[in-house]
């Protein structure tokens, strides 16, 4: 496990940097839970470098819950901020996934233009048991309206999320929570993968 773990990390740096990501939004925290995360990330299809972005996370209650942050990158994807709140439709019970809308709003430097944009990311999410460790894989469909501040230019973006997030298996990391992300291209975005950890305040 640990190997495929350093295999992961050595990827998410040979790569470049920046991806619309889903997050921890579907990770079940405790209502009322603060958690800090970090993550690396890596554009697999245009731009150079690697990046780093950071986000707070809360969990309000048991439907809602909200995330803020920042990322940064050496490439031609420069710096990233980003807000969004996740709305429970349907609770992870039994054999019934969960199904949330997670909308949001980004704002980015990207090849030296500024992107404003704004979307909205239905999400389908179950938790299982993998070797006796639980964890939570999850498919996005992110829509989103971008709007390029210099040329005055709308465009629509969309792209498709899976990932993971969970427990690391490491002892001495109970606390921890992984996540594992691809962002897949599907019109007007870009391939990426990302990988972060999470620690519950």
């Amino acid at each position: 496990m640990k190997k495929i773990i350093l295999s992961v990390v050595l990827a998410a740096f040979s790569f470049s940097a920046m991806a619309n990501v889903i997050g921890v939004s579907t990770h079940p925290f405790q209502a009322q839970k603060q958690v800090v995360n970090t993550e690396f990330t890596s554009n697999l299809s245009s731009g150079s470098g690697f990046g780093v972005q950071a986000r707070y996370y809360n969990r309000i209650n048991r439907d809602w819950n909200i995330d803020a942050g920042a990322g940064f990158s050496g490439g031609e994807r420069d710096s990233r901020f980003f807000l969004g709140a996740d709305y429970m439709l349907i609770p992870d019970y039994d054999n019934q996934p969960r199904i949330s809308f997670k909308s949001f709003f980004e704002r980015t430097n990207d090849f030296n233009n500024t992107f404003n944009n704004i979307g909205v990311a239905p999400t389908l999410s179950k938790g299982f048991s993998f070797w006796g460790h639980e964890a939570f894989p999850f498919v996005a469909l992110p829509v989103k309206l971008g709007l390029n501040s210099d040329s005055k230019r709308y465009d629509m973006i969309s792209s498709l999320a899976l990932g993971i997030t969970g427990r690391l298996p490491i002892e001495g990391t109970t606390n921890l929570i992984g996540n594992i992300e691809a962002n897949l291209d599907i019109d007007n975005s870009y391939t990426a993968l990302l990988m972060g950890v999470s620690y519950p305040l």
